[in-house]
């Protein structure tokens, strides 16, 4: 009675064991076609599986042995950390009570890393763009836009973080537009620009004050030409660049910088100037033309390659011309895209854009009649990838309408 009574109480004790195994588990593979191996815990008809974080090929594992081929070259290491945690995992099973195998019999679920995606420039810039349209601030928004394009020709991959914007970014930067011939005070605008960003991307917590360049980095607009020989002793009419008469340097039309004369004088002198001004340039005024007809969309579709053109009607006979253009629709890793944004005027129904980059020329030549338009490019000393590989907006368009 006493020993079946004691067989029967081993037999219990042995089935009420939790028992463990190391398994490959087949039933999700992972991107790169490797499988997860788990270890598997069973207890009293319920199974469980634990995770080692090792993923290995089907043909890398050996299911009798329960470990991993020769034929992986991390078989060493990876055999070596499987076995310590089999083992880890049967000595806490082996002294675990009932509560500490229900422990191990939930599933545990596996934190998932919370990764802090951060903004590029660009897509931050775009943010601040697209809420002064909102806010109906357009032009700004223009001032934005260009510096974005005009940075993106520096640096024409998207992952440009706030972080990389040091002192010898913004010095090669500077180079690379004074080798294209920009104006010093183009080049300035267009680096204020990036320091406005930089102090918004600062107030919104995006890159660290600690990383702030431009405190290094100093920015100075080139002054005003007052007289054309850079000499302020020659005051004579044929040599003051704005104010057109001998006064040029006791005062200026501002009464905020009046330099110590008194109102009359500053009216005496502004009437002064004035009358001299309409006896030199009393002519007719052009006539401003009504081009918000051409406002619109203006398009090029083909099957391979299109392009998109949007017209918009500005102040002083002038147009802003936004577009974008594609090569290789069809392509399995995407096609070529480039953009082309400029102001321009407009003449006889003509739009003319150019452009150098170091010694090769582009020109473009829009023509518009009716709802259509047509785009004519041509290169100097050749072709050459302007908006990108095999990109181009030449050809004729329709108006979306």
């Amino acid at each position: 009675m006493h020993v079946q009574f004691s067989a029967n109480l081993i037999a219990k004790t042995l089935c009420d064991m939790a028992t463990v195994k190391i398994i490959l588990d087949k039933r999700r593979a992972k991107a790169d076609g490797s499988y997860p191996i788990n270890f598997q815990i069973c207890h009293q008809r319920k199974t469980t599986t634990r995770s080692s974080k090792i993923n290995v090929l089907e043909v890398d594992w050996d299911d009798s042995s329960k470990s991993i081929k020769k034929s992986n070259c991390l078989h060493k290491s990876l055999n070596t950390k499987l076995k310590k945690e089999f083992a880890d995992i049967q000595s806490q099973l082996l002294l675990a009570d009932d509560i500490k195998v229900k422990e191990f019999l939930t599933p545990i679920k596996e934190q998932v890393e919370i990764i802090e995606v951060k903004k590029t420039i660009y897509q931050f810039a775009q943010e601040l763009i697209n809420q002064l349209r909102i806010d109906n601030k357009i032009g700004n928004a223009w001032v934005y836009e260009s510096t974005v394009n005009v940075l993106k020709t520096f640096h024409t991959t998207d992952d440009l973080y706030f972080e990389a914007i040091d002192y010898q970014f913004l010095t090669q930067y500077n180079s690379f537009l004074v080798k294209r011939e920009l104006k010093h005070n183009t080049i300035y605008l267009y680096l204020r620009t990036i320091r406005i960003f930089y102090n918004k991307a600062i107030k919104s917590k995006i890159v660290d004050k600690g990383l702030y360049p431009f405190d290094d980095y100093k920015l100075r607009p080139e002054k005003t030409k007052k007289h054309l020989d850079h000499n302020p002793s020659n005051n004579s009419i044929d040599n003051l660049a704005f104010l057109c008469f001998d006064h040029h340097d006791q005062y200026d039309t501002k009464t905020s910088q009046s330099k110590n004369l008194n109102i009359i004088e500053v009216k005496h002198y502004k009437r002064e100037l004035n009358k001299y001004i309409n006896e030199r340039w009393g002519v007719e005024l052009a006539t401003i033309k009504d081009l918000n007809h051409y406002n619109g969309i203006y398009l090029n579709d083909g099957d391979y390659a299109g392009a998109s053109l949007t017209i918009l009607a500005l102040d002083n006979n002038k147009v802003q011309i936004k577009g974008s253009a594609v090569w290789g629709k069809g392509r399995p890793y995407g096609p070529n895209i480039g953009e082309l944004d400029f102001i321009s005027e407009i003449d006889d129904n003509k739009i003319k854009f150019e452009d150098q980059l170091d010694y090769f020329k582009i020109r473009i030549d829009i023509t518009l009649y009716g709802h259509k338009l047509k785009v004519e490019e041509s290169y100097m000393p050749h072709r050459f990838g302007y908006f990108g590989m095999n990109v181009s907006f030449e050809g004729e368009y329709y108006k979306k309408l």
